[in-house]
């Protein structure tokens, strides 16, 4: 799986590296729970 983590904040971006194959998109400051909550989501599909 691959996660974006960025400052950038804009829908564009977030539809972008979406489009580009990534399979989550998290905007600083990130919050554990949220983190978390991500990669187990993610490790479900790994």
């Amino acid at each position: 799986p691959v996660v974006v983590i960025t400052t950038e904040s804009a829908p564009e971006d977030r539809r972008r590296a979406l489009a580009l194959g990534a399979n989550a998109y998290l905007v600083k400051p990130l919050r554990a729970n949220t983190v978390l909550a991500t990669v187990k989501e993610l490790l479900k599909i790994a």
